[in-house]
């Protein structure tokens, strides 16, 4: 908060009130007038050191609300390859929670279930990279790298014939201009080809671990024995728990070079 946040807070003007109020009823009777001005300093002095002691101890307030609150991203649109892998996800992990309700063994629910749990964090991460692959595709729809290709051809054709220092000068200008852009939309569309490239994997990831829980289930632990069961577990476990880490890092990577939404999208 600001100093003039604090000076609006009506406990910083109670508390000063009540601090005046005191020091002139223990003074005020027997100091006449110079009680009356204790109390004024007094509550004025309270006032004071509430306002720049709250303004210090909350001035970073509002940025830790900025720097929590989730980005704005789109959702992809139905049929597109980030929807079918996150599809392929969330129907992997819908069969998990089936499979994980299935076993009659105490041991073999408990450890199912905790593999199904870790799931969610997956399906979360792969809806996350699905918005930020959906942005990626509409900046580099609308800003139409072909044209843009095009018009850079036309500026060089221009500047080539360009007997006019000044002329060329602009035209160079727009030159550059434009190859920073085209610079920008090919490390995008780096980005979008490698953030799908992971979903890909990650789909494919949760459907084996679906099918490794089922194999599991089915055959149950008289079948398979304690320990194989625990063997195939822990692969399983072992295989989310790269997914989650390859999801975390095409997370970062993506924050690092998909530009943020516009306000309001």
């Amino acid at each position: 908060m600001t100093l003039q946040d604090e000076a609006k807070d009506p406990w910083g003007w109670l508390l000063a009130g009540i601090s005046g109020g005191l020091t002139w009823a223990a003074l005020g009777s027997a100091a006449g007038p110079i009680g009356v001005v204790a109390g004024v300093v007094v509550g004025a002095t309270v006032f004071g050191t509430k306002v720049v002691v709250g303004a210090v101890v909350n001035r970073d307030e509002p940025r830790a609300l900025t720097r929590s609150a989730p980005d704005s991203l789109p959702s992809p649109p139905p049929n597109s390859p980030a929807a079918v892998y996150l599809g392929r996800a969330a129907r992997a992990r819908r069969q998990m929670s089936d499979i994980a309700k299935r076993p009659g063994d105490q041991w073999l629910r408990e450890e199912v279930g905790r593999m199904d749990d870790g799931a969610d964090e997956v399906v979360d991460s792969m809806r996350g990279l699905a918005g930020r692959v959906t942005l990626a595709e509409q900046i580099l729809f609308d800003a139409d790298g072909p044209a843009l290709a095009a018009d850079r051809s036309v500026i060089a054709a221009q500047l080539a014939q360009t007997t006019d220092p000044m002329l060329g000068q602009e035209q160079r200008r727009a030159l550059a201009a434009v190859d920073e852009q085209l610079a920008s939309l090919t490390r995008l569309s780096g980005v979008r080809d490698q953030l799908l490239a992971r979903m890909h994997t990650a789909a494919v990831g949760m459907e084996t671990v679906a099918t490794r829980m089922g194999e599991v289930v089915t055959m149950g632990t008289a079948a398979l024995e304690h320990d194989r069961a625990g063997d195939v577990i822990a692969d399983a476990s072992n295989d989310l728990e790269a997914l989650r880490t390859g999801l975390a890092e095409a997370q970062q990577l993506a924050r690092g070079v998909v530009p943020a939404p516009p306000p309001g999208d």
